[in-house]
């Protein structure tokens, strides 16, 4: 036998059209993304990790954006699953902090959840479905039933949501970047002119530990903003002077 029909030999036979499920491309497919990102995922690389014919893909997913909205339908399912449910037995302030340190934990250790339901603007429409808007009247009710009107409990919750979701892709970005640090060269400061972003760049700090309080930093403004709101709104209906 010559070395080509060897090689031709010893090759895996490609499986049959029709021999794989939409869940099991969906799964491969999820694979594939945690090795080489939601971004470079492609159907030829698909086709190739699932020992099938690209056709076979194409079968069931006419391009990679139907394939991405059926990934990401799983991912959102999978975020519920993952998200704690929100309850007043720890106070609203501990519960909506509590919840947004959950999504930052849960996209940041499962970053191809991240990549579909954070950094892809077009899975934003398709997170609005049941699960997500009975969650969030949960939150409204338990807001409202300590004063808050409902539309200052819908401003709080989605402030945290939007603030924890641009620090997840903050960090995914760095991440995608292969960044350790983050700051600006001082070499390309004017040590006299800027004496305080010298000092304060002057070193490296861990990426983790910038973005670790500029998180927290934020989440104590909003609920702070929050709970001044809350004030004035029960200053309101008390006839006492409104809080500014």
């Amino acid at each position: 036998m010559s070395p080509t029909n060897a090689r031709k030999g010893a090759q895996r036979p490609r499986r049959e059209r029709g021999s794989i499920s939409v869940n099991e491309i969906i799964d491969g497919a999820f694979e594939l993304a945690s090795d080489v990102t939601v971004d470079n995922l492609s159907m030829p690389m698909l086709a190739k990790r699932l020992d099938l014919g690209v056709t076979s893909i194409y079968w069931h997913f006419r391009s990679k954006d139907r394939l991405l909205d059926a990934m990401t339908e799983r991912a959102i399912d999978e975020f519920d699953a993952a998200m704690p449910i929100i309850g007043p037995d720890e106070g609203w302030q501990r519960a909506l902090c509590s919840y947004a340190r959950s999504m930052r934990t849960v996209f940041r250790d499962r970053p191809v959840l991240c990549d579909l339901l954070v950094v892809r603007p077009e899975s934003l429409a398709m997170q609005v479905n049941r699960p997500a808007c009975g969650r969030l009247e949960a939150v409204i009710a338990m807001l409202v039933d300590v004063g808050f009107t409902p539309a200052a409990a819908l401003d709080v919750f989605l402030s945290i949501s939007v603030h924890t979701r641009g620090v997840v892709m903050v960090e995914r970005r760095q991440d995608l970047a292969g960044g350790e640090s983050v700051g600006i060269s001082i070499d390309n400061l004017d040590v006299e002119a800027m004496p305080y972003l010298t000092s304060l760049f002057a070193e490296d700090r861990p990426v983790g530990e910038v973005i670790d309080r500029i998180f927290e930093l934020g989440l104590d403004a909003l609920i702070d903003r929050a709970d001044r709101t809350l004030a004035s709104a029960v200053a309101g209906t008390t006839g006492e002077r409104r809080v500014s």
